[in-house]
């Protein structure tokens, strides 16, 4: 994702491997489509299966430590991306999200 925050391009749409079962979790995004605008990161489904993330390019890079698993991180292993009370870098009407390990 450095390669895209760091260029003139405003928009990233990433492919995202969709034919895992998502248990214990509610789907398995099949894309995911990182747009650059001002402000905080912002999270949302504007499709059933395709998340929507936008946010100025230092808050994006937060978004990205969401996705740095270690290379031995087992499967199932996650971490949690939501707003909380007082956080600038997530919009208060982003989506939460999980990001995990499969």
């Amino acid at each position: 994702m450095d390669e895209f925050l760091y260029t003139d391009a405003n928009r990233l749409t990433v492919e995202a491997k969709s034919d895992s079962d998502p248990s214990p979790y509610d789907l398995m995004i099949s894309k995911l489509v990182i747009e650059k605008e001002p402000g905080p990161v912002k999270v949302s489904f504007q499709e059933s299966n395709v998340i929507y993330v936008i946010g100025s390019v230092d808050s994006l890079e937060g978004f990205a430590s969401f996705f740095e698993f270690g290379a031995g991180s087992a499967s199932g292993e996650h971490c949690h991306f939501e707003y909380y009370e007082g956080n600038e870098w997530i919009d208060k009407n982003s989506e939460p999200v999980v990001i995990s390990v499969m």
